[in-house]
């Protein structure tokens, strides 16, 4: 199996784990995001996980998971805040509220400072 097909079938299994809905899986290629060192990258509001495919021909298929349950993480914890989570598993409310705040002013590896990015609970 390649890196393309982990990258479908991870973020498949991450979801059924997690309870939710499955997000569509995308490939990108931009250099800049590229040069960031992003692997994925989850977009909340279309649900959607993209992987960067220049990262994709050069890694292993265990980083490829790792990417996978990250960003269905991600996926995860878009649900909880928005109150359309319809799995079993149990968030406590200080967690959430925690995710709500970071969701409001989230830090992206984007256009933020790293270190800002990588201290977030989200």
């Amino acid at each position: 199996m390649d890196n393309y097909e982990q990258a479908i079938k991870g973020v498949e299994f991450a979801s059924k784990i997690l309870q939710i809905r499955t997000p569509e899986v995308r490939f990108f290629t931009n250099e800049e995001i590229n040069n960031r060192g992003v692997n994925a990258l989850y977009k909340d509001q279309d649900n959607i996980i993209s992987f960067n495919e220049q990262w994709l021909k050069i890694v292993n298929n265990i980083e490829v998971q790792v990417a996978c349950f990250h960003e269905s993480r991600h996926a995860f914890q878009y649900e909880v805040v928005n109150e359309i989570y319809r799995g079993d598993l149990q968030i406590d409310l200080k967690t959430t509220e925690l995710w709500k705040r970071e969701y409001s002013n989230y830090k992206s590896i984007l256009n933020r400072n790293e270190n800002e990015y990588l201290i977030q609970d989200i």
